[in-house]
């Protein structure tokens, strides 16, 4: 259930298109490096500015996850990104903002248990240390993204008791008559993926919840974009 909380929070901060692979934990391997400058603000949010160097650094998660070539983007595609990358920025510090407010903290230990975790999927550290140089990303930024994240879902679950959320056998059963008619006569059996349709329906619930709680928070916050 952890995992999945953090996922929804993920995906419902930076889009449809989530963020960076994230079945890497929050790495990928590959994608467009993070080209960060420093030209000034690109919005502020309740008075925080919003640096060029962040808004570079979400742009290339974004483009990392849904392997995206920039180059190929006619002008349209480009102004649809900028949107995109904005809309993240903006969201994730909304609730970076709320998390600070609400006083709600993870332990190291806590931090410690997940990086272990991440670090696990990998074969070995060499491989790990390849995605971090990948992503243009110190160890120690990504641990602190790790706490931050963590720090979210923590937050979340206890505003809007994301743990509780279930699904019924209609819903189950529903998601299921949709991917199979999508797969044709290959699709299992529901019996045989019971659970990972019922582990779906949840995460879709819970996302809708994330981001309908992070709209509220845009509503009533003062933000200024200005690119």
């Amino acid at each position: 259930m952890k995992n999945i909380l953090i996922a929804v929070v993920v995906i419902a901060v930076f889009g449809a298109g989530g963020w960076y692979a994230y079945s890497k934990g929050l790495l990928s391997v590959g994608g467009e490096k993070v080209m960060t400058t420093n030209s000034g603000a690109v919005a502020v949010v309740n008075g925080e500015e919003l640096s060029r160097a962040d808004f570079d650094a979400t742009r290339a998660q974004i483009v990392a996850q849904q392997g995206l070539n920039v180059a190929l983007l006619d002008a349209a595609g480009q102004a649809q990104l900028q949107t995109q990358t904005l809309d993240a920025l903006v969201s994730q510090t909304l609730l970076r903002q709320a998390i600070k407010k609400s006083g709600v903290t993870v332990t190291d230990a806590q931090v410690e248990t997940q990086i272990a975790t991440i670090k696990k999927q990998f074969p070995d550290t060499a491989a790990f240390e390849q995605a971090l140089a990948g992503q243009g990303i110190t160890e120690d930024a990504w641990k602190m993204r790790i706490r931050e994240e963590l720090s979210a879902q923590a937050y979340l679950d206890q505003t809007l008791k994301l743990s509780s959320v279930n699904a019924s056998e209609e819903e189950i059963a529903t998601a299921y008559k949709q991917a199979a008619d999508a797969a044709g006569k290959d699709a299992p059996s529901l019996a045989s993926v019971h659970d990972q349709a019922k582990a779906f329906v949840i995460q879709q619930k819970q996302q809708q919840l994330v981001v309908e709680f992070v709209k509220t928070l845009r509503a009533q916050a003062d933000v200024k974009i200005l690119i």
